[in-house]
């Protein structure tokens, strides 16, 4: 039996900005040809040309060619039928975000038969400026459900009361996130977590989160993966943060441009058509992908030496 050992140091570049770790053991039965699995938290199918192998040979690194590669794509095997989902809503009573709170609330109702099957838990809550109570979240419905009817009704009666913090052109967006995650990290559910998040990604210069660094760290340590639907008004510097999405494996969107002051059907259509197909991908989101990768090493000596793979 051959003791010959393999190490991987797996190097994560700003662009792929993902968690990439070997799985399972590595088959040297038909060495120099190596066989061994990688997991990858990207939802989207990488290509060879995602990856860079190369074997140290006396020190020094050796890309590995094209040709002596072979990488398959396989989708995590999903094992789960069912979801956890925190829907957050930003909830603003100033008057140039009454389209945007209009859109967004009843794109959701609308789409609830969508996307909610029996055995989901599903909770809607809403955001703006943090109250004296020192909270930022409103539980538009009380708990975790897949009851279709009572999440429609929770939406019909929730009231936004015009108030000191919520009649600002802001959110402590930041701040509601990170609440949301340890809202739904909390949760005794053994189901994959998610966070949609519907905002114009505009964080408030006084929130005590100045920027998403703290909560990417806290979505990653509790498996919380955020998708972002930004309501994106006309006349009206722009302000988005990808990270949010980019960097926990979740899905963005950005609604086409609108002036934000009137009623706006297709607005709130796009929303019925967008939120289905974010979290009917959650699963698939939160389980990653896998890769088979096969290599042929140039250093052929069967002699049981230590021999190391870097993937970059």
């Amino acid at each position: 039996m051959r003791s010959l050992l393999i190490y991987f140091a797996l190097l994560l570049t700003q662009l792929m900005n993902a968690q990439i770790k070997q799985i399972g053991e590595t088959d040297l039965s038909d060495y120099p040809s190596i066989k061994f699995k990688l997991h990858s938290r990207i939802f989207e199918k990488l290509n060879a040309s995602d990856f860079t192998f190369s074997e140290v040979i006396n020190g020094k690194e050796n890309k590995i060619n094209s040709s002596d590669l072979k990488l398959s794509y396989t989708p995590s095997e999903n094992k789960e039928k069912n979801k956890c989902v925190l829907i957050m809503i930003e909830a603003l009573s100033y008057p140039n975000r009454h389209e945007q709170v209009d859109a967004f609330f009843y794109g959701i109702k609308n789409s609830l038969k969508g996307f909610v099957n029996p055995g989901d838990k599903i909770k809607i809550v809403a955001f703006a400026l943090r109250n004296k109570k020192t909270r930022i979240l409103n539980n538009v419905n009380s708990s975790f459900t897949d009851n279709i009817p009572v999440l429609e009704k929770s939406i019909d009666d929730y009231k936004i009361v015009n108030n000191v913090f919520n009649n600002k052109d802001v959110s402590d967006l930041y701040g509601a996130v990170f609440e949301g995650i340890e809202m739904i990290g909390n949760e005794s559910i053994d189901l994959k977590k998610s966070i949609l998040l519907l905002s114009e990604e505009r964080n408030n210069n006084f929130s005590t989160q100045k920027t998403s660094l703290n909560v990417i760290n806290l979505a990653k340590e509790k498996n919380v993966v955020i998708n972002t639907i930004k309501y994106n008004r006309a006349n009206y510097e722009q302000y988005t943060d990808p990270t949010l999405a980019a960097q926990t494996f979740g899905e963005s969107h950005v609604l086409k441009r609108s002036l934000g002051v009137l009623k706006n059907l297709k607005k709130q259509k796009d929303i019925e058509e967008i939120v289905p197909v974010i979290l009917n991908n959650a699963l698939s989101r939160a389980n990653g992908s896998d890769y088979e990768v096969v290599l042929k090493l140039q250093n052929d000596k069967k002699d049981g030496g230590k021999n190391k793979i870097i993937v970059k």
